[in-house]
Formats: C-alpha cells, sequence, structure tokens
C-alpha cells in the first residue's frame, strides 16, 4: 500500500480487461473512482514488509449491481483455519513477465499451491507462500502487489491473502502473500464510515 494523501489515489473499477476508460452504467466520471482517505496498517514495516496491509475509502460508493459484473466482491474469511499447506487457490493480477513493466491486456488469473515458506527464506510472521502452478502459463509478478490469493467454492470467493513480495517472475519462485485472517479486527474498525 503506498502511503499517500486522500484524493491523491484515483481507483480504475471495471478493470477486467485495461483499456482507457473503463465504465459502468449509471456511472458519473468513467472508470475513476475518488479515495477519501487510505490506511496503511501502523506496524507496517517497509523493510521487512511485516503488517504489509492498507485500506482504501472511496469518497462515494458505487452499486456493484450496475457494474453487470464487471466488478465483484469477495467474502473475507469466516473461519480461523490456521494451515492452508497443500491447498490449490487462485491469484490474479495483470501479469508482467520476464522482468519487463508491460502488463497484458486482460486480467490474468492462475493456479497456485500453498507451500511452507522456505526456512531459508526472510519469512516474517503472517505470511502465506504459494508457487504457481506449473501448468499454468501466465505468471504473477511485478506489478501484482496487492493482489489476492483466494479460494473458490461455486461462484463464492474468499479472498486469503495479499500478494507482498515475490522473486521475480518465474514459476519456480516462490511468492509470498500477507494472510489477512489476523488483521480481520483492524479491517473491519477501519471500514466503519469516518
Amino acid at each position: 500500500m503506498l502511503r499517500s494523501e486522500a484524493g491523491n489515489v484515483n481507483l480504475t473499477k471495471g478493470g477486467w480487461v485495461r483499456r482507457r476508460r473503463a465504465s459502468y452504467p449509471g456511472q458519473q466520471t468513467p472508470g475513476v473512482q475518488y479515495t477519501q482517505r487510505t490506511f496503511t496498517h501502523p506496524d507496517y514495516d517497509e523493510v521487512t514488509l511485516a503488517n504489509n496491509v492498507g485500506l482504501i475509502s472511496l469518497a462515494q460508493p458505487f452499486d456493484v449491481q450496475k457494474a453487470e459484473g464487471k466488478i465483484n466482491s469477495i467474502c473475507v474469511p469466516q473461519s480461523l483455519k490456521e494451515d492452508h499447506s497443500g491447498e490449490q487457490h487462485y491469484v490474479s493480477g495483470w501479469g508482467a513477465i520476464d522482468g519487463v513493466i508491460e502488463f497484458k491486456p486482460k486480467l490474468q488469473i492462475v493456479k497456485a499451491q500453498v507451500v511452507d515458506c522456505e526456512p531459508t527464506a526472510p519469512v516474517v510472521a503472517n505470511q502465506i507462500c504459494v508457487v504457481q502452478d506449473l501448468d499454468d502459463s501466465v505468471e504473477d509478478c511485478v506489478g501484482d502487489f496487492g493482489g489476492p490469493l483466494f479460494a473458490t467454492n461455486g461462484n463464492t470467493s474468499t479472498l486469503i491473502g495479499l500478494y507482498s513480495s515475490g522473486n521475480g517472475c518465474s514459476v519456480d519462485n516462490t511468492a509470498k502473500f500477507i494472510d489477512i485472517k489476523p488483521y480481520m479486527v483492524w479491517i473491519i474498525e477501519n471500514s466503519k464510515p469516518a
């Protein structure tokens, strides 16, 4: 999460396909949603990336129903399950590859396997490590930071983690996600209207 003054971060909604202006019916300013406040976790450490969690409060709400499927909600975890090891989930992002920051025009979704974090790799508390499914040709990489690690059950998706760090674009490298369960109290407290 970049530190920023309120209003200085503009979000583009409906970004399933990257283009200059995305919009949804009934939206007054196509493609742009202004922020009211941004929150960075008070214990965020820029060096270790510990507590790498942030929230963005929108200046005006928007109606997801009017988005005609271009914007979807995601559930937050209800269970306090601690270990996701061995589970297969999904990661989404714009998929810059080969270290070149040239994003794909369409949002990429790839399968990812939760693994034990390597003992030799620097790991901070509340991290989940994943490797990309080797059968997938799309790779998560630079530019996907903050993107979701999520589980699906039917038509419901549940957020598990937020992409925090990784070692380049190779499918052989481990990507690290911040597990959001330990932050749910902070998220709920800071999601209340001002």
